[in-house]
């Protein structure tokens, strides 16, 4: 699993202009709130794995060659837990459903990716917990066009107006 996680979502030509605050929800790997990471029932322990010792790895030696394999009795982990955390199933760490709310800057760009710091996965091999990025897709308006930060729109006019001069409604951003 990833420490990091990436969400596209779309907003309005107009939301991205004037920005805005987005709800957004998403599954992301969290510590176990029961456990705290430890994997162990409330009150209980890990003990030292009486195969392998603590050390995660078997030996073994027959004449000349010697191998080693990872413990399959702790699995690697040095450590055998008797009693397992309920909420983790001695995992550690647990899924869920996160709602966040985020501001969307003004003037933001289709394609732009925004970065918001600790709201991704927890990782079990670092204890940190990963970045959420967004990558913001703008919907296409019918009035409006942008390229970069310049905002274009057609109007038609009427000939005469072209040639002899005079006023039109133009719709604009506000």
């Amino acid at each position: 699993i990833s420490k990091d996680i990436m969400i596209s979502i779309s907003i309005s030509f107009d939301e991205s202009i004037k920005g805005c605050n987005k709800t957004i929800s998403y599954s992301k790997v969290s510590l176990c709130s029961k456990c705290n990471g430890s994997k162990c029932k409330e009150g209980t322990k890990p003990t030292i794995c009486s195969y392998c010792k603590g050390k995660g790895i078997l030996k073994f030696k027959k004449l000349f060659l010697s191998y080693s394999m990872t413990c399959t009795h702790c699995g690697g982990e040095g450590v055998f837990i008797r009693d397992k955390c309920e909420q983790c199933n001695g995992n550690g760490f647990t899924s869920s459903y996160q709602n966040e709310s985020i501001s969307i800057p003004k003037g933001i760009e289709d394609g732009v990716t925004l970065r918001v710091k600790q709201k991704g996965n927890y990782s079990i091999f670092d204890n940190t917990q990963g970045d959420l990025y967004l990558k913001i897709n703008v919907e296409e308006d019918k009035y409006f066009r942008r390229n970069g930060s310049d905002i274009y729109t057609d109007c038609f006019i009427p000939i005469t107006t072209a040639v002899l001069g005079g006023s039109i409604k133009v719709k604009t951003l506000e």
